[in-house]
């Protein structure tokens, strides 16, 4: 017979093995697995509405650029179009918050955009409203640890015009930010490599 000492460490170990169970039930069901849900599968050459703009991504290349100093990095150019469906001229969004992401997925790399050229003579800094198309080039870097694939994933994400008010000190002025709650588009593109840049 057990003795009431004991009974009693047990009735104490109980919450600890609910949560051993919760979690592998978690963990057998998928729970930490990679949500494709947040993905939609694109093809390229297909209009992409991102709510700011829209875009058609078409092709990528590839180069190996050797700086002054340090290990080769490469450069990835991602060509398309682009045009504004809106009353009001826009440029693409960069950085970490923005419209696109480059994603290596054999070695899970991701580089967002650094710059977007926009026209044919790069000199334009927006997208005028009223539909008209605009070729458009994504430049990206990866570092010199990506071994070269034959092709590439691009990330677009879906945007919402929203006030982003922190402890109300936002005037309630609208910007562009990343809809948590839309999937994002997601391109396979081939590499096309280039060769290498000149020193």
């Amino acid at each position: 017979m057990f003795s009431r000492a004991r009974l009693r460490r047990a009735s104490r170990l109980w919450p600890l093995l609910a949560v051993l169970v919760v979690i592998g039930l978690v963990v057998g069901l998928g729970g930490f697995a990679r949500r494709t849900d947040m993905l939609r599968p694109a093809e390229p050459g297909t209009e992409i509405d991102s709510h700011n703009l829209v875009f058609t991504i078409n092709t990528a290349t590839l180069q190996a650029v050797a700086p002054i100093t340090g290990d080769t990095e490469w450069k990835v150019q991602v060509y398309g179009l682009v045009r504004n469906p809106g009353d009001e001229a826009l440029a693409p969004i960069l950085g970490p918050n923005g419209n696109f992401v480059l994603h290596d997925a054999t070695s899970g790399l991701i580089a967002e955009a650094e710059t977007v050229t926009l026209g044919a003579s790069g000199r334009r800094a927006l997208v005028p409203p009223g539909n008209t198309t605009l070729p458009m080039t994504i430049d990206f870097t990866l570092p010199a640890g990506y071994a070269p694939q034959a092709e590439v994933e691009l990330a677009v994400a879906q945007m919402e015009h929203t006030a982003n008010a922190v402890l109300g000190l936002n005037d309630g002025e609208l910007v562009w930010n990343i809809d948590s709650y839309a999937p994002a588009s997601l391109l396979r593109l081939p590499l096309t490599r280039l060769p290498d840049a000149p020193r």
